[in-house]
This record gives C-alpha cells, structure tokens and sequence, in this order.
C-alpha cells in the first residue's frame, strides 16, 4: 500500500455493542481494539463499528449508554496509536440522535462518525436534518449506488460547506464483469458532482 497511489480509507470491522449481554458486548469491544492495533500497524487512520439494533424489549437507554461506553473503552485503548473508532449510522443507530447519543457519551477525542447515506432518510425530509447535528464528528462517509435516489449532489454541497476533507467510499451491490470501467465512471461521476458542489 505504501507504494502505491491508493490510500487506507479505514478498516471496517462487524464489531457490534447492542448486546445486553456484559460478556458478549465485551468480546466485540476486544475484538475492535484488535482492530485498532491492526490499523496501527499497517497505518490505517480508522476503524469502522456498529451501534446497531435495540433487542427486543430492550431500554433504548441503556442499549445506548452501553454502545457509548464500549466506544469511550476502545478509543481509550487507540489514544496512543492515534487510530479513530467511528460509529457508522446503521441499523436502528441509522436515527442521528441515537449515534450523536452515544458519541457524546464516550466523549473522546478518538471517538467519530460514519455517515451512511440512506435512502430511507428521504422520507423524513432533507438530509440537513441528519447531517448538521453529525458534522463536529464526522470522519468518513458510506456511499452506496451512485444513483439520483439519493441526493448526492446535496451531500456533496454540503460536504463542501462544512470543509469536509475526509474520504467518501462507495459500496456498489451492482454485480459487472468488468469492475475496473464500473470504478472509471463512479470516478468521472463522483468528480462532476464534487466540482459542480
């Protein structure tokens, strides 16, 4: 990687907190500071996890709180490394008060987020309304299929505005024999959208 043109946007990792369970919460929080040391050594800057779901019955709450700490207990663990833990928007932490929540409860300066471009968002209006409460945190950004059912051009906008000089990666479900060209017109359309911004 380090002889080559392509940048380590960040390490996205499947380690979850929503459990109620101590012990099994505590296993993907070890596994995330695996994770952090991973990225330090091969110097990657982030790593990615989840908040993710309430469990049924569960006190919104306390689901929170436990996803906060377990961030506060990694980023503790990156402080020397310099290696960031995100909390990505995703699942039922896709609802910004719930990710902002938890971000401020850890209250670390190693401690940021990802914002996952969901489509779902629409619904409840302009994406404003999810972006501005985020952006003191914001270090990376999900993209998925760069299609006009997302406002891409709007998030771009606004990226610009706030100064935003981090990575945009796009995760494309859309099966291509040939990948290489698909990335050569993302690149030309992400570009286009990006200088008309």
């Amino acid at each position: 990687m380090a002889a080559s043109r392509v940048d380590m946007a960040g390490i996205g990792t499947s380690c979850r907190f929503e459990s109620l369970d101590d012990a099994e919460r505590q296993e993907h929080i070890d596994e995330a500071k695996a994770f952090i040391d991973l990225a330090a050594d091969i110097g990657c800057p982030r790593i990615r996890v989840f908040g993710n779901s309430f469990p049924e019955g569960a006190d919104k709450s306390v689901v929170i709180r436990n996803v906060g700490e377990a961030l506060r207990e990694i980023a503790e663990h990156a402080e020397l490394s310099g290696v960031d833990v995100n909390l990505e928007l995703h699942g039922n932490f896709s609802y910004w008060k719930y990710t902002l929540e938890a971000v401020e409860i850890a209250d670390h300066v190693r401690v940021g987020v990802v914002y996952n471009c969901n489509v779902s968002e629409i619904a409840y209006g302009s994406i404003g309304q999810f972006l501005n409460p985020i952006a003191p945190y914001l270090r990376h950004v999900h993209m998925h299929e760069l299609e006009n059912i997302y406002p891409y051009e709007l998030l771009f906008r606004w990226l610009k505005d706030i100064g935003y000089t981090g990575y945009c990666s796009v995760e494309s479900d859309t099966p291509s024999p040939d990948a290489e060209r698909i990335i050569q017109i993302y690149s030309l359309l992400y570009k286009a959208w990006v200088d008309n911004a």
